[in-house]
């Protein structure tokens, strides 16, 4: 239901002629592009010369500063594709009416107030995108495009849609996203074809009744201001994508558990402190977002489904003992909760690559020594918590590309830190480091290292070794680097690292021995 910005003309009819029952063939009839210097009515004029009328057959207008359409384009009698997308048009012609033959029509992108009724007449279009334009309202006449398969109004200004949309039976795209909608009409309910309705971010507060939309896959209707999940949605069998986030829905109603098809249920920033038991009927579920609602306990449903993704962040849960069973997860967000230990059985997660426990009351990763079923974890985040170490275990975590520790009471980092060989990303912002490990010039695959807000007297010269692509050392006493050169930035510290390691070197001194140049 997504497709952002893309030219969904080129999307959907990428190459070659496409014929009246939409197949693409290899013919070499004209495709043809209008050039900056060449105005569209001398361009019909030079093509009728030529007898090539009507021949073309895909004509591309798309970012050529138009500002109309001159009423010539009807010539184009036998015009299959039509892509004028990214100009400054305000009004069609209704002579594009004439355009009979035209399976698709691109005119997003530009700034388009109103459609002409004639729009009705083009019977055998199957794709119209008018996206990003201003469109308050639709003609009632695009009902009698009887093939309209994908019709995308997203970004518009309609406060309404006609009830002879319902009459677009071939429909199986309707993006109505990004505008000023309070309701959708009943007849929505006659699409029987469609499999993608995308209602987006406009300021719904009902939803009629949908039960006969038994094809449809994807259901988006988030950032409305729904209450309760729309009549007749628990006849949705087809249904693999529910979208409800940011909406004010406090219960959800345990016939959800019909939807054996759901693959992906977002319930993000609701009213729910609960979940209906039935959820653990939805076999097939493997995406659940709950973030930022009213949880204080986990619903105990959760520990019978098979998912691989669940973000539980910003709520009140103060155990996560229920989660240890989801043996499939490689996701796991609970960040922005009342957390103060972790269970030991987190470690049998094998699967996990993304564990985000920021935000919490953890003062330990005890509980989940010696990491070693935690094998494939790629991404932890432990910031915004108590901790005042880490165990020398964390070096087990071999496969781990990103640390974020920030925001805690560290005193120390272990040596054991150097061990993680594959670590990209280290963030040690806001603690009480006095020192770092000399250790730490091991990570080999460093790119990010920030230790800002530390209280560091001193860096190691081995952090010279390192691939770093930013390096972030601000508010540091660093009293054995000399003022001029951490005033100068990042940039001349690390500089002055190297410098200060090939002295060392050059003494014949130790690795990690450093040097202790005073200010």
């Amino acid at each position: 239901a997504e497709y952002g910005g893309q030219n969904l003309v080129e999307f959907f009819f990428p190459m070659g002629v496409v014929s009246a029952k939409g197949s693409r063939t290899n013919s070499d009839s004209p495709v043809l592009a209008l050039s900056n210097n060449k105005s569209l009515d001398k361009f019909i004029q030079e093509a009728k010369k030529t007898n090539q009328l009507k021949a073309i057959e895909r004509l591309d207008l798309s970012r050529q500063e138009l500002t109309e359409l001159p009423p010539q384009i009807g010539k184009l009698v036998n015009l299959r594709i039509l892509n004028i997308y990214d100009n400054s048009l305000k009004s069609l012609p209704a002579e594009i009416g004439k355009l009979t033959q035209l399976l698709a029509l691109g005119l997003n992108e530009n700034s388009i107030i109103e459609l002409p009724l004639e729009v009705g007449q083009l019977k055998s279009l199957t794709l119209l995108d008018v996206r990003y334009n201003r469109l308050s309202e639709i003609p009632k006449e695009i009902g009698q495009l009887s093939k309209l398969n994908k019709l995308f109004l997203r970004f518009n200004k309609l406060e309404s849609v006609p009830d002879s949309i319902g009459d677009l039976s071939e429909l199986t795209i309707l993006s109505l996203r990004h505008n000023k909608l309070k309701s959708i009409p009943e007849c929505v309910n006659k699409l029987y074809s469609l499999q993608t309705l995308d209602l987006q971010r406009n300021c719904i507060t009902q939803l009629p009744n949908l039960s006969n939309l038994t094809r449809l896959h994807t259901l988006d209707i988030q950032y409305n201001c729904l209450d309760a999940l729309p009549s007749g949605f628990e006849k949705l069998l087809a249904l693999k994508f529910l979208h409800l986030k940011y909406n004010q829905i406090s219960e959800v109603p345990s016939s959800i558990g019909n939807l054996i098809q759901l693959e992906e249920l977002d319930l993000e920033g609701n009213k729910l402190s609960s979940l209906p038991s039935t959820i653990s009927k939805l076999s097939k579920l493997e995406k659940l977002y709950i973030c930022r609602n009213q949880f204080k306990d986990l619903p105990s449903c959760l520990s019978s489904l098979a998912l691989t993704e669940l973000y539980l962040n910003d709520n009140a849960v103060t155990s996560i003992q229920a989660l240890v069973h989801l043996s499939r997860l490689r996701v796991l967000n609970v960040s922005g909760n009342d957390i103060s230990e972790l269970p030991s059985e987190l470690q049998h997660l094998s699967l996990l690559r993304d564990l985000d426990v920021s935000s919490n009351n953890l003062s330990s990763l005890d509980p989940l020594i010696p990491f070693q079923g935690l094998q494939a974890l790629q991404v932890l985040n432990l910031s915004g918590n108590a901790m005042t170490s880490l165990p020398q275990e964390i070096g087990n975590l071999h496969n781990l590309e990103k640390l974020f520790i920030s925001e805690n009471e560290l005193t120390e980092l272990c040596s054991e830190v150097g061990q993680l060989t594959s670590l990209c990303e280290l963030n040690l912002d806001e603690n009480k480091l006095t020192e770092l490990p000399t250790e730490i010039g091991r990570l080999m695959s460093l790119e990010v290292l920030n230790v800002n807000r530390n209280e560091l007297q001193d860096l190691p010269n081995e952090i010279y070794h390192l691939p770093l692509k930013m390096f972030g050392i601000d508010d540091n006493p660093l009293e054995q680097i000399p003022n001029a050169i951490t005033e100068a930035g990042s940039q001349d510290v690390f500089d002055f690292l190297g410098s200060r390691l090939k002295e060392d070197q050059d003494k014949g001194k130790p690795v990690g021995a450093g040097s202790k140049k005073k200010k």
